[in-house]
């Protein structure tokens, strides 16, 4: 059988997912991204696990600034070569395809096309341990001159603390409503540590008054990113991604709901953590047929 192969490399783990050409996903595994030779370590799964004679092509999602199949920043939590292109391919046979997307890019794709609405364009918004993004206009990925485009959580938010990001500039998005930015926030209220997301999000259901706090300030920030990103590229949909929105599911779109011009469409995504593997897809195929 003739198949396509996404990978979508986390920092906690390396997904791989086996679709068949018309989109099927035949199977899916999950395993810990090792603390360094992860390159030596998706080649060794490959064996364990595939038989590349009949795969068509191989799209993988990274965390980083990716230009040119070029990976030009790596990612801070975990260890990738730069030339991640030439020593993956000296690994696998030469016939095979291959292709480095940023990760919250490869989400945007596969939570694009495969949103049975199929509007021409979309914002993607992902929020976890950072905050992410991928823009898609005319139905076509924008990565941008130097691959920077989408990297939204480098957005400077209005605030009158100083905040250092991990990129090491001050004030962006994401050294404030990343997920642990958002956990040492409410440990700092309650005075409680060993706190995570999913215990704001239970003590939001009982009403906590800290959970509320900082429930509202991920909303407040977010309404900032979402009207900002309106202003400037007005998409036809906006889609929220990741797992603090997945985790904040039954509380999120109304509350940004009611603050946001009716104009403005938000959804929540449907992939969950299989979106990069079905953008892996859907890249894969547009790259064999020239479209999807």
């Amino acid at each position: 059988m003739i198949y396509l192969i996404g990978i979508d490399i986390g920092g906690t783990n390396i997904k791989y997912g086996y679709f068949s050409l018309n989109g099927e996903l035949l199977s899916s595994y999950k395993i810990p991204t090792p603390a360094e030779n992860v390159l030596k370590n998706i080649v060794k799964f490959f064996n364990e696990n595939f038989s590349l004679q009949d795969c068509q092509g191989i799209a993988i999602g990274v965390p980083g600034i990716i230009v040119n199949n070029q990976l030009i920043r790596r990612p801070n939590n975990i260890n990738c070569p730069l030339n991640l292109l030439e020593e993956l391919q000296s690994l696998i046979p030469s016939s095979i395809p291959l292709y480095f997307i940023n990760d919250a890019n490869l989400a945007a794709y596969g939570e694009f096309f495969h949103n049975e609405r199929r509007q021409s364009s979309a914002v993607m918004i992902t929020l976890g341990t950072g905050v992410g993004g991928g823009i898609i206009i005319n139905k076509q990925l924008i990565e941008g001159r130097a691959g920077k485009a989408g990297e939204i959580g480098h957005i400077v938010a209005p605030t009158n603390h100083k905040t250092v990001c991990g990129c090491g500039e001050f004030n962006h998005l994401e050294s404030y409503i990343g997920s642990k930015q958002l956990i040492l926030r409410y440990e700092k209220l309650t005075k409680q540590t060993h706190q995570s997301i999913a215990s704001i999000v239970e003590a939001l259901k009982n009403k906590d008054s800290s959970a509320e706090l900082v429930f509202n300030y991920l909303v407040k920030k977010l309404i900032y990113l979402i009207k900002t990103l309106d202003t400037i590229l007005n998409p036809e949909i906006f889609i929220i991604g990741g797992g603090v929105a997945e985790a904040f599911s039954e509380q999120l779109l109304p509350a940004l709901q009611k603050f946001l011009d009716p104009s403005i469409d938000v959804c929540l995504a449907k992939l969950k953590n299989q979106a990069a593997l079905y953008g892996a897809y859907y890249y894969l195929k547009y790259q064999l047929n020239h479209g999807v």
